[in-house]
């Protein structure tokens, strides 16, 4: 997954303010980072399965005070490390296996289970908008992107 020199998923711009990071636990395992990512009731964190992450998404970014990389998925318990995406900001997101990337902004929707696909050319479900041309095959990938401008 963490093909192509994807090392980390919070990406920029580098400005003087830090990005909004929320910690909580794992519901459980299989949270990766580059997923979006959502509160539930009981305060722990899930794949985000819609898109009304639109306005403020969360991206689960790896455990870095772990030691762990871009391709370690979070355990049940675990603490989680979210980045709320500002307008404008690139992080690497997690694109669901058989999405052909083949311009740049093309725009990335929630795929119902934490990870991404293209979504509709209107914009009318974007989230991000991808920086990149990949075509992901075979299995899911971090893919660069922006958080569209609400």
């Amino acid at each position: 997954m963490a093909a192509k020199g994807k090392h980390v998923i919070f990406l920029g711009p580098n400005e003087k303010v830090s990005p909004q990071i929320l910690e909580a636990p794992a519901e459980n395992a299989g949270l990766l980072p580059g997923m979006l990512i959502g509160l539930n009731a009981s305060g722990n964190f899930i794949p985000n399965a819609t898109a009304d992450a639109k306005a403020a998404p969360i991206i689960a970014q790896e455990n870095y005070l772990e030691q762990k990389t871009t391709d370690d998925a979070y355990t049940d318990g675990d603490t989680v490390y979210g980045i709320q995406v500002r307008d404008g900001e690139y992080v690497n997101v997690l694109v669901n296996a058989g999405n052909n990337i083949t311009a740049m902004n093309t725009p990335l929707t929630s795929n119902g289970d934490g990870t991404f696909k293209i979504g509709n050319a209107d914009l009318s479900d974007a989230i991000f908008l991808s920086a990149e041309i990949i075509n992901v095959t075979g299995s899911d990938a971090l893919v660069r992107a922006k958080k569209l401008v609400s």
